[in-house]
């Protein structure tokens, strides 16, 4: 590949090879991993400082008040547990008092204002009672308005039924609550934010940051670094450190924000671009007009003034080698 500067500026002459898919895949994919697991790795650090906040702090307190209230939780050595994880444990108790308990806790749930506003709810209930069966016999039967255990029924089949009703049906419909619900969403909008940050933050680490200082020749991350390729501007030198903040913004817009709304679109834009286009360009590098290039046996120069330097270098020890052969 040659790349030829325009009438305005001293013209130089540079061959690179294309960088091989296979390279860019690969890199790809290793700064992918990275980006993520470090990502991850600052997430759950702001985790920790978030949950010493007064936002979590409160957040959390109205949460479990509520959990308490639903009579589906109780504190056990301070921390709030499911109340069937508790019975579970409970190995004093007979199954016959179990079940009268979780069978009074159910329908106390079920009209708990808090909770429901109507009595659909505890309608839905009394009817999968009435439709449970085991060995296709109902084990509930219908008295009046009430819905009763049959007689002569293992007990065992009953505490089955409450077990599976509070874990299925019940806890799931502590978020009703508009408060319960107000505080979860609180908390799931704030850590949502916390790792767009976060994946922002590991993203310019690895794709800005990196091939600005440490690995600058080149634009270089650190696969690139181990997959020995590099971005090059057009005019055939370094891409200048503006062009390569404006390109790291687009990048990031495109492939994590805009993929993220627009199902991977732009990704498979991108990829397509990149495996079937004649100069092998992604998007944002035919945008920004930069290609990706192998550089396992030549550096890329930073600008015109260091390719000169180096071409000069490059002639006077060639001279010089043939000053040594001629003495020779």
């Amino acid at each position: 590949m040659k790349k030829v500067t325009n009438n305005d500026t001293p013209k130089i002459e540079v061959e690179y090879q294309k960088a091989k898919l296979w390279k860019r895949i690969v890199a790809f994919l290793i700064d992918a991993v990275a980006i993520f697991a470090v990502a991850v790795l600052f997430f759950s650090l702001s985790n920790l400082v978030y949950r010493v906040t007064p936002q979590y702090q409160n957040n959390m307190s109205i949460m479990n008040n509520l959990k308490i209230d639903s009579g589906l939780y109780v504190i056990e050595n301070g921390q709030v547990v499911p109340l069937v994880d508790k019975i579970e444990q409970d190995k004093e108790t007979s199954i016959v008092d179990k079940n009268l308990y979780l069978s009074q806790t159910i329908d106390d749930f079920y009209i708990n204002k808090n909770f429901f506003p109507n009595d659909k709810y505890l309608k839905n209930y009394k009817e999968r009672q009435e439709n449970y069966k085991v060995n296709n016999e109902n084990i509930f039967i219908k008295n009046g308005d009430k819905i009763e255990q049959k007689k002569d029924v293992n007990p065992e089949y009953f505490y089955t039924f409450y077990k599976a009703e509070i874990n299925v049906n019940a806890i799931g419909c502590i978020n009703l609550s508009v408060s319960y619900l107000n505080a979860q969403r609180s908390n799931f909008i704030t850590y949502i934010v916390m790792f767009v940050i976060c994946l922002f933050v590991s993203y310019g680490i690895f794709v800005l940051v990196l091939p600005l200082t440490v690995f600058k020749r080149g634009r270089q991350t650190i696969s690139m670094k181990l997959m020995k390729i590099s971005y090059v501007s057009v005019e055939g030198v370094n891409v200048t450190a503006g062009k390569f903040v404006g390109r790291f913004f687009f990048s990031f817009l495109t492939y994590i924000v805009l993929n993220f709304f627009a199902f991977f679109i732009p990704l498979i834009v991108s990829t397509t671009m990149m495996v079937l286009g004649k100069a092998n360009q992604t998007l944002n590098e035919y945008v920004f007009n930069d290609y990706m290039v192998n550089t396992e046996r030549q550096q890329v120069f930073l600008d015109y003034a260091d390719y000169f330097t180096s071409k000069e270098l490059n002639e006077s020890t060639s001279l010089k080698n043939i000053e040594v052969e001629t003495r020779k």
